[in-house]
């Protein structure tokens, strides 16, 4: 399931982002990247430890995703990794590969779903589109300053090579407290029943029974 969250981010959070960024140190990508996807992964990380109000950053990103309703109806999030943060200048990709199975250290998490947060404006940069290839088609996405997608972890998936500018993008992985991708959508749109008829009909028969059957299928699904 895709989910293009706008606004993720708003001005001022954007430009206090720009602030920690232009003053970031930066590592090769490889050096985080499993073996695999080291044959295919050309890009920059920021160094965490190096950068100075990083912590500042991560924090921001991931109140951002956890405050979301969008976030949270997609994915109903267990846990979630630490943002990093991805800068690819002229000539760097990322190759197609599918994320680990497991991401993050602190917490450690199944890697469900994956978010990704663009922090460079669109027209400042060719090339660089995330391309996902899925069951029902490709999907290639350019997506403006501060928004957010929110698609599987589990698909292959690239970021085209860079031809002008620097595209910098932050990723974040969510371990879902729904593990099956097929629960998880059927009660994404549950959810969106529930608010259509709660917003038509409040207080109603019709709601309190989809209500009912909405919590009662978490209940009968949610992960220990």
């Amino acid at each position: 399931m895709f989910l293009h969250v706008q606004k993720l981010l708003n001005q001022e959070q954007l430009k206090k982002a720009k602030e920690i960024i232009d003053g970031a140190k930066y590592i090769e990508g490889k050096k985080t990247a499993g073996p695999s996807a080291q044959f295919v992964k050309n890009n920059l990380h920021v160094d965490a430890q190096k950068t100075a109000s990083f912590s500042e950053l991560q924090k921001m990103i991931l109140d951002a995703l956890w405050n979301s309703e969008a976030v949270n109806a997609v994915s109903m999030p267990a846990k979630m990794t630490r943002p990093i943060v991805n800068r690819h200048e002229p000539g760097m990709y990322y190759g197609f590969h599918t994320d680990n199975p497991i991401m993050g250290s602190d917490p450690m998490v199944r890697s469900d779903i994956a978010v990704s947060v663009l922090l460079s404006d669109p027209e400042s940069y060719e090339g660089g589109e995330l391309f996902v290839k899925t069951d029902v088609g490709d999907a290639e996405l350019k997506l403006p300053m501060g928004d957010a997608i929110v698609y599987p972890a589990n698909t292959l998936h690239t970021v085209k090579k860079v031809t002008s500018g620097v595209r910098i993008a932050s990723v974040v992985w969510i371990q879902s407290m729904i593990r099956d991708v097929s629960h998880r959508q059927m009660l994404f749109e549950m959810n969106k029943a529930c608010e259509m008829i709660t917003k038509k009909h409040p207080g109603s028969e019709e709601e309190g029974l989809l209500l009912k059957v909405y919590g009662n299928l978490i209940r009968m699904w949610l992960e220990e």
